[in-house]
C-alpha cells in the first residue's frame, strides 16, 4: 500500500518488497491508497475498493506511509484493512504515533528512553520561553511532522527565532506544533540509523551531513557510511520501536555527551541507501518477517 503521489507512483522500495515477496512465490499487489475507496453500508457492514474492483482477500498489508499532513485521514484506509481483518505490519496505531514528532517524545520520555531536550509550542508567545528553556544558541527548529530533513532549520541567533517560527508556522494548520531543541554540536552533523525489523536489527549506518548542512538525512545530501552500532545503540532502537508499537522502523540516533538518544523514530523508513552501504538485503528481511509475522497473527477487536 503506497501513498507516493501519482507522478512517483512506486518507488525503489516498493520494488524491491514486491521482488523479494515474488522470489518466494507470494502474490503481490502494488496500489495506492489515493485509489481506495473506503465503504460503510449502513448496518455495520464494510468494505474497501481501489478503483471500482473489489479487492482480493490479502493475508497482510505492508504499509509505505509516506503521508506528512492530515495524517490521521490519509492513513484511515490502515485502519479500514485492519476492521475487516487484514493484519497490517505496521499497525495505524504505531503509524500514527510515529509520524507526530510530538507524539514520540512524549511516548519515548513516559518510558524513560533519553530524548534530545526540546520544547513544544503552538504559539508564538511562548517562543522565548521555550528558547530560554533550551538554554543556548544555536537551536533546531522543526514542525512536528515532516520527513527527510524538510521543516528543520538550524537558528543561530535571538534575532533569527521569530522570522523562523513565521515561516514554519507558515506551513502548518492551527492544530500543528513546532518542536524546539537542543543543537547537539558534539555529533558533529552526524547520527546512526539503526534498521529494526521484528525486535531484531537488520542494518544500519552511520549519516554524515553535506558541507555546509547539518542535516545528515541521505534526501539532503547526506551520505551513509558502513557502521557497527554498540549493543547499548541496538538495545535503544528496539526499545524505541517497541514503545511507538511497530514492527518495522528506521530509528535514527544520536550522540550526545550523555550517551545515545533518540532523535525520530521512523514508521516508513527508506532504505535503498542502507542496502548500498551495509549490502544487507533489506527488502528480503521485511518479507521474511512478513510472512512470519501473517502466519502468528490473532486478531483482536480493534478501535
Amino acid at each position: 500500500l503506497s501513498f507516493r503521489t501519482p507522478q512517483r507512483r512506486f518507488m525503489w522500495e516498493e520494488k524491491r518488497l514486491e521482488e523479494e515477496a515474488k522470489k518466494r512465490g507470494h502474490e503481490v499487489t502494488l496500489f495506492r491508497a489515493s485509489g481506495c475507496l473506503m465503504k460503510f453500508d449502513g448496518n455495520g457492514g464494510i468494505d474497501l475498493r481501489s478503483g471500482r474492483s473489489p479487492l482480493p482477500k490479502f493475508d497482510l498489508l505492508i504499509p509505505r506511509a509516506s503521508a506528512l499532513t492530515n495524517v490521521q485521514i490519509k492513513i484511515a484506509v490502515i485502519k479500514h484493512f485492519e476492521l475487516m481483518g487484514i493484519p497490517s505490519l505496521n499497525s495505524y496505531h504505531g503509524i500514527l504515533r510515529a509520524k507526530s514528532k510530538l507524539q514520540t517524545l512524549q511516548i519515548l520520555s513516559h518510558y524513560g528512553i533519553p530524548v534530545v531536550k526540546t520544547a513544544v509550542i503552538n504559539n508564538p508567545n511562548t517562543l522565548k520561553h521555550a528558547v530560554d528553556y533550551i538554554g543556548q544558541f544555536p537551536i533546531i527548529m522543526k514542525t512536528s511532522y515532516g520527513s527527510f530533513g524538510d521543516g528543520v532549520t538550524i537558528v543561530e541567533s535571538h534575532r533569527a527565532v521569530k522570522s523562523t517560527y513565521g515561516i514554519l508556522a507558515e506551513s502548518l494548520d492551527s492544530t500543528n506544533a513546532i518542536l524546539i531543541q537542543e543543537y547537539i554540536a558534539e555529533a558533529a552533523n552526524k547520527d546512526i540509523r539503526i534498521f529494526i525489523v521484528g525486535e531484531k536489527m537488520v542494518a544500519s549506518m552511520e549519516r554524515v551531513a553535506a558541507l555546509e548542512d547539518f542535516r545528515s538525512n541521505v534526501g539532503q545530501g547526506g551520505e551513509g557510511k558502513l557502521y557497527s552500532p554498540s549493543w547499548a545503540e541496538v538495545h535503544l532502537a528496539i526499545k524505541a520501536t517497541k514503545a511507538i508499537g511497530l514492527e518495522v522502523a528506521g530509528v535514527d540516533i544520536i550522540q550526545t555527551k550523555n550517551g545515545p538518544a533518540i532523535m525520530e523514530v521512523n514508521a516508513n523508513p527508506g532504505f535503498q541507501e542502507l542496502e548500498e552501504v551495509s549490502q544487507v538485503n533489506v527488502a528480503e528481511a521485511i518479507v521474511k518477517y512478513a510472512v512470519k509475522f501473517a502466519k502468528e497473527y490473532v486478531p483482536e477487536e480493534v478501535v
